[in-house]
């Protein structure tokens, strides 16, 4: 049997102008669930900012690396704030 393809190149700016309220949400959501949404997400960050996030990032994937004596120590600077 023949196998019918289509192929639609959508502009992701138009895709976006097109949605709801309710499907922009759903899509943010999946973006936060595949870990993309921090990459997309710039709010006028400034280079010292972006620095510190990427470091935020790494103590939080590494967590499991550290020793119990350098969580305690981020905890206590994190109770600082």
């Amino acid at each position: 049997m023949p196998d019918f393809s289509t192929y639609i190149d959508i502009d992701p700016y138009d895709y976006v102008e097109e949605c709801s309220k309710r499907e922009l949400q759903e899509l943010i959501g999946i973006l936060k669930q595949g870990d993309l949404w921090e990459e997309t997400k710039v709010d006028n960050m400034n280079i010292l900012d972006m620095e510190w996030n990427e470091t935020i990032k790494k103590l939080a994937n590494g967590r499991i690396q550290l020793s119990n004596e350098d969580e305690d120590i981020i905890r206590k600077i994190a109770n600082k704030l």
